[in-house]
C-alpha cells in the first residue's frame, strides 16, 4: 500500500501517533480522514536530512489535535509513548483509538483512563464515532471542512434495499458538490489530482528550510533554448553571506547537472533560477522534457557554506500523485553487478555513441530506509589500467539511472570492451560506515574465453618495439594538456610471464629528466597498458626532441629484475 501524503502547510492540523508496525491498519484511516476534509500530519512527512526527534517535537508542538492509535505495538514503543506524554504535557486535545485489545501496564492504564477513547472495532460506524469525538466535531477553525455529516439512523435498516439504492442513485451529489481533500501546501494554486481531464497546476511551495535559509518555488518553465528553469525565491535570514551549492540533482530520478553555485547576501532575498541545459537530459538519459509537466519529481542535495552538513529536498511540481516512479526489473540481457536485501546495481546497456565513446548505463537501487552513497568503478579495461568511476547519492528507497564513459582516449570502436575489473562500494551516509566492498570481473560481450583484443595500431602510430613477445608503440602525437604537453605509449605483453616496462635516460631537448628507471607498468601475460608521458612547455617555437631507452625486465618481484630488452629511441616533434 502506498503511504498517504502528509499535510504540509500553515493551517491547523491533526498529529497522528502510531507504531510503524501498524501502518497497514492506520494508513487507510488517514486516507479516509483526508478524503473527509481533515488535514493530517504523520511521520511520513519528515523531510530527509532533518533530526527525527526535533521534527516530531516541532509537529506535536504545532498541532491542534493529537490522535494516538493504541496497540500492543504502540505501548512497547518508547518513541510512541514519548510522543503521547509530550502532547499531554503541552495540553493538546487528545483522542486514543484502540486498534485491538491491549494489555496496559497499571500506570499506563491509570493515565489512559483520563483520556477520551474509542475502539476501532466497537459498535456503530467507526468514522461517525471518530468525528463525533469531543474536540473534533466542534473543532471548526480549519482542521475540518465545513461539511455537515448526518448521524446514523437505525430506522434506515427498515427501508427496502431496492428503494435505498434508488434513492442513493437519484440524490447522489454531483462532482462539484463532492467533498475534496484539503491536503497539500499550495500557497497560490489548488491541490492537483491525477484526473486526466483536469489541467496540471504548478505547486508553488517552500521546498527548502534549513539553517535560516528558505527556497520557495515561483515558477518552472522551459526557456528558448529548451533548458529547464526552476525559478525560486531564496531568503537568507542569517547575518552573514551563505554560498549554496547544489551538489547533486535528479530529474525524474535520473541524475543530471544544473548551474549550481549561488551567493546569498546576509539578511536578503535573492531570485535563484536553477537551470538544467537540454543537452544534459540527453547525456544522462533523463528522457524527453518537452513541457514543464514532463518533470514529475526533482531531488537535490545542497551544501551551504559555512554550514557543515548536506541537506536534501524532494519536490513534486504537480503533486506527488503525478510522480512517475523509475520502475525497473532486470532482464536476461542486463548484467547484474551486485544485489542483496539492501542494494542492487545493474549494467542495463552498453554501446558506442556518436563521439566514439563506449557508454554503459547503470541502474542503482537503494532498498533501505536510509541515505546511501554508492561508488561503482572499473580501473582495468581489457587488461590495461584505464576505466571509469561513478558516484551517486541514493535517497532512501530510491532508484537512479546513470551513465559512465570510456572515451576514445581510453578505448576505440576497434577495441571491443571484453573485460572489466569492477568494484562496488556502499556507505551509510549518516554514519558514514562502509557497508560493502565487492570486487569482481564482468564480460560485457558475454565471451569469458576472450580476455581482450590487442589494440589495432593505426598508420600514424610509431612502433618502438615489436616481436613475438611484445608490442610497444607511440600512439599519439604531441598534444596540449593541463600539464603542458604530452604523448602516449601503448604496450602489450604477449609472452607467458609478467614483464616490467621502464624508461631510462629520458631527455627533453638534450636535458636529462630521469636518468634511472622510470616505471611505466608491470604487465601480466596477455595484458596491455597505456602510459602518458608529460613534457615541459617548450621554449623553442613549439619544437621538441625526446630521447629515452625503452627497457623491458622480468622477475618483477626480484630485488634486481633481469633486463631482457633495451632499445634507444629518438623523437622529433614540431607543431
Amino acid at each position: 500500500m502506498k503511504p498517504p501524503v502528509p499535510y504540509r502547510g500553515d493551517e491547523p492540523y491533526i498529529f497522528i501517533s502510531y507504531s510503524h508496525k501498524d501502518s497497514r491498519k492506520v494508513w487507510p484511516i488517514i486516507e479516509q480522514m483526508q478524503a473527509d476534509g481533515y488535514r493530517v500530519w504523520y511521520d511520513e512527512g519528515i523531510d530527509p536530512g532533518t533530526e527525527w526527534d526535533e521534527n516530531i517535537a516541532a509537529h506535536v508542538t504545532g498541532c491542534d489535535y493529537f490522535i494516538a492509535f493504541i496497540s500492543n505495538n504502540y505501548i512497547n514503543s518508547e518513541n510512541c509513548k514519548d510522543e503521547l506524554n509530550f502532547s499531554r504535557d503541552l495540553g493538546k486535545k487528545q483522542l486514543l483509538i484502540y486498534l485491538e485489545d491491549t494489555n496496559l501496564p497499571d500506570g499506563m492504564d491509570l493515565r489512559f483512563g483520563r483520556c477520551q477513547s474509542i475502539s476501532k472495532n466497537g459498535k456503530g460506524n467507526f468514522y461517525q464515532r471518530l468525528y463525533d469525538a469531543e474536540g473534533i466535531s466542534s473543532f471548526t477553525n480549519g482542521v475540518k471542512t465545513a461539511v455537515k455529516r448526518s448521524r446514523f439512523n437505525p430506522l434506515l435498516l427498515l427501508i427496502p434495499l431496492a428503494a435505498l439504492a434508488a434513492a442513493l442513485f437519484l440524490f447522489r451529489p454531483s462532482g462539484e458538490e463532492a467533498l475534496q481533500p484539503t491536503t497539500g501546501e499550495n500557497l497560490s494554486t489548488e491541490t492537483t489530482t491525477a484526473d486526466e481531464n483536469r489541467p496540471l497546476e504548478l505547486d508553488k511551495r517552500m521546498i527548502f528550510n534549513k539553517n535560516n535559509v528558505t527556497l520557495t518555488v515561483q515558477d518552472m518553465y522551459l526557456d528558448e533554448e529548451g533548458a529547464l528553469i526552476l525559478d525560486t525565491m531564496a531568503e537568507n535570514k542569517n547575518d552573514h553571506e551563505v554560498e549554496m551549492h547544489f551538489h547533486t540533482t535528479y530529474i525524474n530520478s535520473i541524475r543530471c547537472y544544473p548551474e549550481i553555485y549561488y551567493n546569498l547576501p546576509a539578511s536578503s532575498e535573492s531570485n535563484i533560477r536553477i537551470r538544467w541545459r537540454p543537452e544534459t537530459f540527453d547525456e544522462y538519459n533523463v528522457g524527453e522534457i518537452d513541457e514543464p509537466t514532463d518533470v514529475r519529481k526533482i531531488e537535490a542535495s545542497i551544501i551551504m557554506s559555512p554550514f557543515p552538513d548536506d541537506h536534501y529536498f524532494t519536490y513534486y511540481p504537480y503533486g506527488e500523485e503525478n510522480n512517475i516512479p523509475l520502475d525497473y526489473v532486470p532482464d536476461e540481457d542486463d548484467i547484474m553487478l551486485y544485489e542483496d536485501d539492501m542494494f542492487m546495481t545493474t549494467m542495463t546497456d552498453h554501446f558506442y555513441d556518436e563521439n566514439g565513446r563506449w557508454v554503459a548505463e547503470i541502474v542503482s537501487h537503494n532498498k533501505t530506509d536510509r541515505m546511501m552513497d554508492v561508488a561503482v568503478s572499473s580501473e582495468n579495461t581489457n587488461g590495461y589500467e584505464y576505466g571509469f568511476h561513478l558516484a551517486e547519492d541514493l535517497r532512501e528507497g530510491s532508484m537512479v539511472r546513470s551513465r559512465v564513459f570510456l572515451d576514445e582516449w581510453q578505448v576505440t570502436g576497434a577495441d571491443k570492451v571484453r573485460r572489466l575489473e569492477m568494484e562496488v562500494r556502499l556507505w551509510d551516509t549518516k554514519a558514514y560506515d562502509q557497508i560493502l566492498v565487492e570486487n569482481f570481473t564482468i564480460y560485457p560481450e558475454g565471451d569469458k574465453g576472450i580476455t581482450f583484443e590487442t589494440r589495432v595500431l593505426e598508420d600514424d602510430d610509431r612502433i618502438i618495439l615489436e616481436n613475438d613477445d611484445l608490442v610497444v608503440a607511440i600512439i599519439d602525437e604531441i598534444g596540449e594538456s593541463n600539464y603542458g604537453y604530452d604523448f602516449r605509449i601503448y604496450g602489450c605483453n604477449k609472452s607467458d610471464k609478467a614483464l616490467r616496462f621502464e624508461l631510462c635516460q629520458y631527455k627533453h631537448d638534450g636535458e636529462m629528466i630521469a636518468e634511472s628507471g622510470w616505471d611505466m607498468a608491470v604487465v601480466d601475460p596477455g595484458e596491455q597498458f597505456f602510459e602518458t608521458l608529460y613534457l615541459d612547455d617548450p621554449d623553442n617555437d613549439k619544437k621538441i626532441s625526446v630521447d629515452f631507452d625503452l627497457v623491458i625486465k622480468d622477475n618483477v618481484d626480484a630485488a634486481v629484475p633481469r633486463e631482457l630488452y633495451r632499445k634507444p629511441y629518438h623523437l622529433d616533434y614540431s607543431w
